[in-house]
């Protein structure tokens, strides 16, 4: 019993740190947020009565100061998000390959497993809590070049190829959800698989 509470504890925690991991961009914002509002509002009371011009300047700097900070925290979240992407990315094993079947096998799929990564963003990639992602990866057969890598949150199922794209059915904590690549990949999507 003692085992199991210590277990439950520690998961709590750990679901906790994940979620302020996951809204710490908002949270840092609105405290940062808050305590410029009352810096600013105490800079004001302490000019007297200002005039309209000079107020507005007031604001205006305390406005640009909050944006490039917001802006810094929300680069440096990115980073570490992406970070933990290409991590999970790495872990990818266990792929099952198919080859697409309406176009004479143009392309190549792979549906990989990954490793769990904690700490990683919930939106589709390793840190789906409430079940798991898949990796799937397409190639081009003529070439080996791959062509397009996305993660699917909770997959069902095989590759479904047709003539224009290729699915796997999916589901998030939202609901119903899954994958569908146009073939061929578009090139915002070729650009993103050619990154590390």
């Amino acid at each position: 019993m003692g085992e199991l509470n210590i277990w439950t504890v520690g998961w709590s925690i750990v679901l906790v740190l994940n979620w302020l991991i996951d809204h710490a961009f908002w949270i840092g914002a609105a405290i940062y947020g808050r305590s410029l509002l009352r810096r600013m509002r105490r800079e004001l009371a302490e000019q007297g009565p200002a005039d309209g011009v000079q107020r507005k300047a007031v604001q205006r700097r305390y406005l640009k100061r909050f944006l490039v900070v917001a802006c810094l925290w929300y680069a440096a979240g990115s980073a570490w998000f992406y970070y933990k992407d290409a991590q999970a990315r790495q872990s990818a094993y266990n792929c099952d390959k198919s080859v697409s079947t309406e176009d004479g096998g143009a392309y190549i799929g792979d549906e990989c497993a990954l490793l769990r990564q904690p700490w990683s963003n919930k939106e589709g990639t390793a840190g789906v809590r409430d079940g798991f992602s898949a990796l799937v990866r397409i190639y081009s057969s003529k070439t080996g070049e791959l062509l397009a890598e996305e993660f699917v949150a909770n997959p069902e199922g095989a590759l479904h190829w047709e003539k224009d794209n290729v699915w796997i059915h999916g589901s998030d904590t939202e609901g119903e959800s899954g994958l569908m690549i146009e073939l061929p990949p578009s090139r915002w999507r070729q650009l993103k698989a050619k990154l590390p």
